[in-house]
């Protein structure tokens, strides 16, 4: 992958969160622990966010230019079944993963 320098710095971190997340899911609208897992995460990265109807995240890039706004939208609810695989990282509550 031909990926910048601050990308590659900040992969280590990146990969960290996301399985912080995967190891954690929460059902809709009970992502109490990963909503705020992603505040600290933008904000400590000096992005505009605050929280959403109880447990959404929504944030601002500000760009350094005048131009378009682009949205982006994820979801990050796990859902009720059982992850059956051996990662290191796999889900620890039982009967729900990230799927």
């Amino acid at each position: 992958m031909n990926l910048s320098p601050e990308t590659r710095a900040a992969m280590p971190e990146l990969v960290r969160l996301r399985r912080a997340i995967h190891q954690h899911p929460e059902l809709g609208f009970q992502e109490k622990r990963t909503s705020e897992l992603i505040l600290k995460s933008l904000r400590s990265s000096g992005v505009e966010a605050k929280r959403l109807c109880g447990t959404g995240v929504v944030a601002l890039v500000r760009g350094g230019k005048p131009g378009p706004t682009l949205l982006v939208r994820a979801d990050m609810d796990g859902l009720p079944v059982d992850e059956e695989n051996g990662i290191s990282y796999r889900s620890r509550v039982p009967g729900v993963m990230h799927a």
